[in-house]
């Protein structure tokens, strides 16, 4: 039987090598019984799936979206015309 570790571990091999049957087999059982093992697969197929769109549409640049320069005008950490509210967070408004 492997341990959820052994299993990750197995998961991300899988992707870049082929397992030996063995590995295949063990494999298989634990994540017939292991849901979050299962969800970790999912989610590791979805990533390399993403990166390889990535890839293959040319966009290289993973930085995201410029935001504008903070002023220089704005004191005590807040940008104008938002305040911090006690409970949330920010709190839209003059």
């Amino acid at each position: 039987m492997l341990t959820c570790r052994e299993a990750s571990v197995l998961i991300s091999e899988g992707q870049d090598r082929k397992l030996h049957v063995h590995e295949r087999i063990v494999l298989r059982v634990h994540l017939w019984i292991c849901v979050n093992c299962r969800r970790f697969n999912r989610q590791l197929r979805l990533i390399r799936k993403a990166l390889r769109l990535q890839a293959s549409s040319g966009m290289t640049d993973t930085r995201g979206p410029k935001l504008p320069a903070r002023p220089a005008s704005v004191s005590g950490g807040h940008w104008p015309g938002r305040a911090v509210t006690g409970d949330s967070g920010i709190r839209v408004g003059p």
